[in-house]
């Protein structure tokens, strides 16, 4: 049974966009005293794909229940403030990130032509170290899970360079078709375990405003 991406002629979007503008609106003062928030912004923002060999990647997939077309969306957003992802409640996207893509798979059935086993896909070169908020966006109540895979920087050892790769998943139901805030920590820098949790009350205020 074939594997395809879906098109963003047929109902659902594929979003795909390489070298989005950057929001520098969205950074801090640099007149402001230094904090935290501040420090996370001395990691560059990759140039080319180049960077997803020597500055890290993320790499989330996302599913409901096995149905014709997916219902669940899924909404990124950084530790700066830029998002990225696709809503099938309002048929919007977002892709604010230097390079990112959003799409969908499906296994297809050659005689029939029907869908099933729909997979929704982020992969970010080159992301930023902190707290993501990942938003999940269904069109009806819901099982999800959630996949997700991330490697570092290069690291440098006595066997030379390599990068560590760590994974998080979680899974859940949403009642009455509601939205769904976990956060995402990750680390460019370091390998430790990333981690995917409940968002926080301000966490989720602060996805919301987005």
């Amino acid at each position: 049974m074939p594997r395809f991406r879906l098109n963003i002629a047929i109902a659902i979007a594929v979003l795909c966009f390489i070298s989005a503008p950057r929001l520098d609106a969205r950074l801090p003062d640099p007149g402001m005293p230094q904090t935290r928030f501040q420090q996370l912004i001395s990691e560059a923002d990759p140039t080319n794909e180049l960077a997803c060999f020597t500055m890290g990647t993320l790499n989330i997939s996302y599913r409901s229940e096995d149905i014709a077309t997916p219902n669940i969306g899924l909404r990124v957003t950084d530790p700066w403030g830029r998002a990225i992802g696709y809503d099938l409640r309002t048929d919007k996207g977002w892709q604010q990130l230097p390079l990112g893509q959003a799409f969908f798979t499906c296994d297809g059935d050659d005689e029939t032509g029907a869908t099933r086993n729909c997979q929704g896909h982020i992969e970010i070169c080159g992301p930023v170290s902190g707290a993501y908020q990942v938003e999940i966006l269904p069109t009806q109540s819901s099982t999800y899970a959630i996949s997700i895979a991330a490697t570092t920087q290069n690291l440098q050892g006595d066997q030379g360079s390599s990068q560590a790769i760590t994974r998080a998943e979680a899974e859940g139901t949403i009642q009455n078709g509601q939205p769904e805030f976990l956060t995402l920590h990750y680390s460019r820098e370091s390998a430790r375990q990333i981690t995917l949790t409940p968002a926080t009350e301000h966490l989720t205020h602060l996805a919301k405003a987005h």
